[in-house]
Order: C-alpha cells, then structure tokens, then sequence
C-alpha cells in the first residue's frame, strides 16, 4: 500500500526504520533472528506448500537470499520473475500491474535489529520469506497472476478498494483449510511471529470464507487483527477472482 493509504503514517512509523540489504552485516543478522523465530513453528501451522516452497527454493536461515538467484530458480520453476525496488512502498496499481506481468516486487530493504519484533513498513522478510515460498507452484502462481490482471479490469474506486481488501484476508493474512485443519496462508501471518500467535488467540474471531464481509472489513495494516477468514481451498479464493465483477 502506498504512504496515502496509511492514516497518521508519521505517527506509527516513528521510531522505525529499514535497513539497506546489500553490503550489510546487519541485514543477514536480522534475517537469521526472524527465520529461527518462525520456521519451527510454521513446519506445523503453515499450508503444506509453503515448506515445499522453503526446501525446493534452498531458502536458508545464514542470511538474505539473493533476488538474483531466487529469480533464476522461480523463473525456470514457474515462468515468473523477481523485480527488486527502492521502494517500500507500492501503491496498489503498481503492484497488481507487476502481477498481472508475472512479475513479484522485492524491496530492497529489511527491518532494523532494533525493530525485529514488528515494523509498519513493507520490508524483505516479508516479501521474501512470507510470499517466496509459495512461487514454487504453478497452481498458486496462477492465482496471482489472475489477482493482477483482475485488477487491471475495475475502474472504480470503490470496485478497487473491495478487491484490495479481498487480496489482503486471503494472500496477505489468510487462514486456509488443509486436510481438516486450519492453516496459515498469508504472507503476513508467514513472516509474523506476533501476528501469527495473535491469530490463534482469543483476540480474533475466525470467521468462515465471505466475501462480501472480506470486502466491507478493513485493511489492518499497523496493528494486530481482530478478525480473519478461512477459506476452504484455493480453489475457493481463485472461483471468487474468475468471477469478480
């Protein structure tokens, strides 16, 4: 989401910061931290394609992956390329335009040590450790790429907003059925130790797949939920894109 969208960015963000990726130490300090805080737990709560993702993608803890060798893996695997950006924030046009294009912008920054427990700006452990893991499957690519060019169709603002709002509590901080379990889908809940443990508390209800309330509920885009949905499949997630008006 672009700065525009956030209320009071300012104010949250102060006290918060990224860090630059190439050349510093720090960044692989801070990568190490997050993906020992997250993967055991995620063997266990995530969707099963997103630990494929993580061994046949050899995304390891020692330090940030390269975008340029993530590029080379995910372009042979499924067609798609990695884009790196100095910005942190995309708006939505941008974004969705880079999908519907085959194409997954990673910034080029990552949270501070100082900010390892949570951060308001868009940064590489979420790109790379949340979204990343999933580029392996043509199945799920798909999906994405019928997010962006679905996107590319409305014209309206509010038409817009809804179908932000739809991406954001399926690919971004959704739960997902598997095998008669809930699991986690979203990228955020992916690269979010807090969030994810918030998810699961008595803090948030889980509400059933609907769409029409996925539209209405807003963005939580600098505080903990206090409502997700479970879909019952992608397939689910991907009938509701074909047939978006």
């Amino acid at each position: 989401m672009s700065k525009k969208n956030i209320k009071n960015l300012g104010k949250i963000t102060k006290g918060y910061f990224n860090v630059p990726i190439e050349g510093n130490d720090e960044a692989n300090e801070v990568w190490k931290i997050l993906f020992e805080r997250n993967i055991d737990d995620l063997k266990l709560s995530a969707h099963s394609l997103f630990n494929k993702g993580i061994r046949e993608l050899s995304i390891a803890k020692h330090s940030v992956p390269s975008a340029k060798e993530l590029n080379k893996k995910i372009n042979l695997k499924v067609g798609w390329k990695i884009t790196s950006t100095d910005d942190e924030y995309s708006n939505a046009d941008e974004w969705f335009k880079h999908l519907s294009q085959k194409s997954f912008l990673v910034t080029k920054v990552i949270r501070s040590k100082e900010n390892l427990d949570y951060t308001p700006f868009p940064e590489a452990f979420h790109d790379i450790f949340g979204h990343i893991p999933f580029m392996h499957s043509k199945r799920y690519m798909r999906l994405i790429h019928k997010f962006g060019k679905k996107f590319q169709e409305l014209k309206v603002k509010k038409q817009k907003q809804e179908f932000i709002n739809f991406w954001w509590y399926t690919i971004e901080f959704g739960l997902i059925k598997e095998k008669g379990k809930i699991k986690v889908l979203g990228a955020g809940l992916m690269s979010s130790f807090g969030e994810r443990r918030n998810a699961f508390s008595s803090n948030v209800i889980i509400k059933h797949f609907n769409v029409n309330e996925m539209k209405r509920t807003s963005i939580s885009d600098h505080e903990f939920h206090k409502k997700l949905f479970v879909a019952d499949s992608l397939d689910q997630i991907e009938d509701v894109v074909d047939k978006w008006k």
